[in-house]
């Protein structure tokens, strides 16, 4: 699909999921019901109790897609979104269920390896979007760190993630 759709559709739901997050924090009965259909079941109780506004993860999700689809070649967008996706998927069951040895905060040597040998085979099974090369494993490298210094930066992963990785693929 070219991007001169994907790109207006992305902006609409990214517009759309802000409105319904916003109404529900502000507890608006249209808002809370259907925020709470789609979306309660799946997030953290830090999401849901909060004194102020802020976004979840489907927000900067969201985001970095239309950001990645604006200012990348679609195969590198693709690439890096399937990266932030499966990766810190993978980093977060693999430290949470076996993680033991801590290598920073909450962080594990045995998550942050699976994010990286994930990040890695997401690139070699996309080659056909872009050719896997050094670069690409330093790409990996950026997101793996991006991954396990996100308070540091103060940018949600779901965000940096992509971001960082798919700009070292185009600019490197």
């Amino acid at each position: 699909m070219p991007k001169a759709i994907l790109i207006p559709i992305f902006l609409i739901i990214l517009t759309g999921n802000i409105l319904l997050e916003y109404g529900n924090f502000k507890r608006y009965t249209w808002a809370r019901k259907s925020f709470g259909v789609l979306f309660f079941k799946t997030l953290r109780n830090k999401e849901t109790s909060r004194e102020h506004f802020q976004f979840t993860g489907a927000i900067y999700v969201l985001l970095s897609a239309l950001l990645c689809l604006c200012l990348f070649d679609k195969g590198v967008a693709a690439i890096a979104l399937t990266v932030m996706l499966i990766s810190d998927s993978s980093a977060a069951l693999v430290g949470r269920s076996i993680g033991k040895i801590k290598i920073y905060k909450n962080k594990t040597l045995e998550g942050t390896a699976a994010f990286f040998i994930s990040a890695v085979l997401v690139n070699l099974c996309l080659v056909a979007l872009h050719p896997f090369t050094l670069i690409s494993v330093v790409a990996c490298v950026v997101a793996t760190l991006a991954e396990v210094y996100e308070d540091k930066m103060e940018i949600d992963d779901n965000l940096s993630i992509p971001i960082f990785f798919a700009a070292v693929l185009t600019f490197f």
